[in-house]
């Protein structure tokens, strides 16, 4: 097999599945075609849930001049069905997800092929670390808080290096989707969650290198990541329902302490002192990770306050979309 110019001898699928994606597409078709693969060892599959946009008008135009683009129609328009059409065309060795809103570095696949080769070749599916960004205020402060400990239950936005539970944008080998089969598409959310605990259990192991970057857009508003982190609660929730096991994320437990400060409160005044320590160390909680991780990314001071509430509207939407979700897997 000959090599590409980054000395690759493994061939890639990426699987892009995407939505009226016209502001981003570009952007995320661009980092990957100046990665150093080319045809055929790389083959970029866009699948497109019927936009109305011009997003396939943009991605038609790079199919047009780079023969590793192809674009794909997906009428059932959801995340997993892309996915899986992508799955089911992809000819290469490794498959790899991605989204129409995110980008990879250059060295993308110069990592995936050391740390297929040489860090962890026992490993079936090998992902590295989401770098949240954003251009407003608001971007900026969530892009900060989803770069925190207790902004997210996974370590998907940490520099963890090592074997892990689940990956973001993972890298499939072939045989391993060939054993395991393919997505959830009853699972509009967490579908990748499910699919890695799956992996997981037919005996793969899933590795995170932090030196593997893919960029993501966040949320450009506080409802929009209100509405995210509370389907993705609700979906969380049914994935453990079906597993049979309910772990107890950080953002579910910071949430159940001021709710039992709140259920306190209302059984007696003399807990009124008891509320208010909670809720103080709370916000100190989230106030001191703010500064932490702010400091850690060379952003200003000036987002502190946004980070605070990015990481309230994060925990109170994705613990009350969990509690919701596991209350609705009871009564079924």
């Amino acid at each position: 097999m000959s090599q590409s110019q980054n000395g690759s001898s493994i061939t890639y699928s990426v699987v892009v599945p995407v939505y009226k994606e016209e502001d981003t597409i570009s952007q995320c078709l661009d980092s990957v075609l100046q990665t150093g693969l080319a045809h055929p060892q790389l083959e970029i599959l866009v699948v497109d849930g019927m936009s109305e946009d011009r997003t396939p008008e943009i991605v038609t135009e790079y199919a047009a001049e780079h023969e590793s683009i192809q674009l794909l129609e997906n009428p059932d328009r959801t995340t997993p069905s892309g996915l899986n059409l992508g799955f089911r065309e992809s000819s290469n060795d490794v498959i790899v997800m991605l989204s129409g809103h995110s980008r990879i570095n250059s060295e993308f696949f110069h990592h995936l092929d050391e740390t297929f080769t040489d860090i962890a070749p026992d490993a079936g599916v090998v992902g590295g670390r989401m770098a949240p960004v954003g251009d407003t205020y608001t971007e900026r402060a969530i892009a900060a808080s989803l770069s925190t400990p207790i902004g997210s239950s996974s370590q998907r936005f940490e520099p963890v290096e090592g074997y892990v539970e689940t990956v973001n944008f993972g890298a499939y080998r072939r045989r391993v989707v060939e054993d395991v089969g393919l997505l959830d598409e009853e699972l509009p959310r967490a579908q990748d969650y499910e699919y890695n605990r799956r992996v997981r259990d037919a005996g793969y192991k899933i590795y995170q290198n932090p030196s593997i970057k893919a960029y993501y857009s966040p949320r450009s508003s506080y409802m929009a990541l209100s509405r995210q982190y509370y389907g993705n609660g609700i979906w969380k929730a049914n994935v453990h329902r079906t597993f049979g096991d309910y772990p107890l994320p950080p953002e579910l437990l910071l949430l159940g302490l001021v709710l039992a400060g709140g259920i306190g409160l209302s059984m007696t005044a003399v807990l009124i002192p008891v509320f208010a320590v909670g809720v103080f160390a709370y916000l100190l909680l989230l106030w001191c990770t703010g500064v932490k991780t702010l400091q850690q990314r060379n952003d200003t001071m000036t987002l502190l306050p946004g980070v605070v509430a990015a990481l309230i509207v994060i925990h109170a939407s994705f613990g009350t979309g969990f509690l919701l979700g596991t209350v609705r897997g009871v009564m079924q």
